[in-house]
């Protein structure tokens, strides 16, 4: 007992001399064991520190105030060069960190080695940034099981937090379960934030960051209840998916949806709040402070409420200004044009207008100023003076630059500019069929299609053929496309094939000859979007879970290219326009892509997103 006592109480000198008289060779071992081992913690330490969702920059510490920056949307057709010179600006502004909402690549895949060469292309991206990037997973980087795997293989976490100068950070994701139409926050994922908000109760104020604006969906009681727990008056918001602009408050708190660093929009202006921007936040004095940095300035953090938003999405029916669509069978020269100018607000609208020059014609008022009082319609007539004799198929577009502003009393004016345009217009007639059609894809009950549409300047080979006729129950559509190099790659989004996109709108003519293709009014039937991808030798429309059953297509590849057949009820007509309908406007664009080259998309009629009023309409 003696000599274990002895042996259990041997100081640290005693053993040095124990190891001293056993020789060396104990000591060199376990040196050689102990720096095996620590190589191996390191390298373990290092794979879980690449598994962070970020980058592995150092934050940029000062004491005192502090400022980040947000980055918005960069995908949904991203344009080139539009994310990379934001990181420039955003390294001009010199952050402490840089934050995102998400749809940080393309996505929607399931090929990984495409996916991995978009996040790679995305990092080779945010690594010019001079401070860190924090991921926010956005319905592009976070669609299906795939990609969600792959964002934790890559990053780890798909949801988290940070505490920065006292002040609490939350990086929602609000794809949690990827693949579902309903986008939430799961219930472990609102378990993780009840128990961070509870922890963190000393903070100055918490941001919170997500993709999608769940406040804004009726069916989000996870968002509900995790938004309850967040301080009152002491959080922020932040969100994207939108793509446009908007300022809320709720809860006696700011709740903002971003507009865009790159991601797809038609760039309407900033009345719109379809601007290409980054978010500045700097706490100064004690709360954050919130600015909106474009490429050529900077503006305020309500530069569009929900109220002014309200406004402008109602223009996406009907624009207040406008000069009315004229439609000839045949036609040398027409002597009059109307313009319009209608307020369907609260407030006094006035309108001046500028004509643009152009070959054809002359109108001979080319500036006037209209006032419409609230909720009135006002109507002039401009005469115009031919130059010459012209066809109705080549004649010039009739373009007026308007300034328009709604008078608000006690609060700023409503600003906004826009060219409207108007030219003589074919009536193209919609004829019965002869025979019944089956949509099957063949066009055998087809005669030769009356529509044909190729590359006018000859440098490229795509071609195509349509027609449009009815019975009396549907609206047939049949296409015919040339194209002997269909790309069709694997594991790739139908956007990004060889394929037909088709857009219909059987509104009353007061409103589908204004449609500009707005995605929201298309998510509530207000038009359709009809798409072919021929992936296969013989299919069916593509997105179909997002097309009433009703609307039906088939198509199947030919020697040389590829034929379509579809159909809608002739009741999607009478319930836009009465029983008595009588025209529906339309439109067809077919793509051809080819690897790592641009598309070429050739349109019958420019695309309504950036056209004249009213073209496209058949006639029954």
């Amino acid at each position: 007992m003696k000599k274990e006592a002895e042996r259990g109480g041997r100081t640290a000198g005693s053993v040095l001399f124990d190891l001293q008289k056993k020789g060396m060779y104990y000591l060199r071992s376990s040196l050689v064991r102990y720096s095996l081992l620590l190589v191996m913690l390191l390298n373990i330490g290092l794979s879980l520190l690449a598994q962070q969702p970020y980058t592995n920059k150092v934050i940029r510490e000062d004491t005192g105030d502090f400022q980040f920056v947000i980055m918005a949307d960069r995908t949904g057709s991203h344009r080139e060069g539009v994310f990379e010179a934001g990181i420039s600006k955003v390294n001009l502004l010199q952050p402490d960190f840089v934050m995102s909402v998400g749809d940080l690549i393309e996505g929607y895949k399931t090929d990984g080695r495409l996916l991995k060469q978009e996040w790679a292309e995305l990092d080779s991206m945010v690594g010019a940034l001079d401070t860190r990037f924090y991921y926010v997973a956005g319905n592009h980087d976070y669609s299906n099981t795939g990609m969600a795997s792959l964002w934790q293989q890559r990053m780890g976490a798909a949801y988290y937090h940070f505490r920065y100068k006292d002040c609490l950070f939350l990086c929602v994701n609000s794809e949690d379960s990827p693949g579902s139409k309903a986008p939430d926050v799961g219930a472990a994922q609102y378990a993780y934030f009840r128990d961070v908000i509870a922890a963190n109760k000393d903070v100055r104020w918490t941001f919170v960051f997500m993709h999608q604006p769940l406040w804004l969906y009726d069916n989000t009681p996870q968002w509900g209840a995790l938004e309850r727990l967040l301080p009152a008056s002491r959080h922020t918001v932040f969100a994207g998916h939108i793509h446009r602009y908007t300022s809320y408050v709720r809860q006696d708190s700011r709740y903002l949806v971003l507009g865009t660093t790159g991601g797809v929009s038609w760039l309407k202006g900033k009345a719109f709040g379809e601007v290409d921007h980054v978010t500045r936040v700097a706490w100064r004095n004690g709360q954050p402070v919130i600015s909106n940095l474009l490429l050529d300035g900077i503006l305020a953090p309500d530069f569009v409420t929900d109220t002014t938003a309200r406004i402008f999405t109602s223009f996406a029916s009907r624009p207040p200004v406008y000069l009315q669509p004229l439609y000839f069978n045949n036609m040398q020269s027409f002597s009059q044009a109307t313009l319009v100018v209608t307020n369907e607000h609260p407030y006094p609208l006035v309108a001046t207008f500028q004509a643009l020059a152009n070959a054809d014609y002359v109108p001979l008022l080319p500036s006037l100023e209209v006032r419409a009082e609230p909720h009135t319609t006002q109507k002039v007539t401009i005469p115009v003076q031919a130059l010459h004799r012209y066809a109705i198929d080549t004649a010039a577009t009739l373009v007026y630059m308007a300034n328009c502003r709604f008078l608000r009393e006690g609060g700023a004016e409503i600003n906004w500019e826009q060219a409207i345009k108007m030219k003589p217009l074919r009536r193209y007639p919609l004829r019965r069929v002869q025979a019944p059609v089956v949509v099957d894809g063949r066009l055998d009950e087809w005669e030769r299609l009356s529509y044909q549409v190729a590359d006018k300047k000859g440098k490229s080979p795509l071609r195509y053929a349509f027609d449009l006729r009815y019975d009396t129950a549907n609206v047939y559509i049949a296409v015919d496309v040339k194209d002997e190099d269909l790309y069709i790659p694997p594991a790739t989004a139908p956007i990004e094939m060889d394929g037909i996109i088709i857009t219909i709108d059987g509104n009353d003519s007061s409103r589908s000859v204004f449609n500009t293709a707005d995605i929201d009014a298309q998510l509530r039937g207000e038009w359709r979007y009809l798409g072919i991808v021929p992936a296969q030798d013989s299919g069916t429309l593509v997105y179909r879970h997002l097309i009433p059953a009703a609307f039906k297509g088939q198509y199947r590849r030919t020697r040389g290219g590829y034929t379509a057949e579809l159909s809608f009820p002739l009741a999607y007509l009478s319930e836009k326009q009465g029983r008595d309908w009588r025209y529906l406007r339309f439109n067809i664009t077919v793509v051809d892509r080819g690897k790592g080259q641009q598309p070429v998309k050739m349109d019958w009629q420019p695309f309504w997103s950036n056209n004249v009023p009213g073209t496209g309409m058949f006639f029954r």
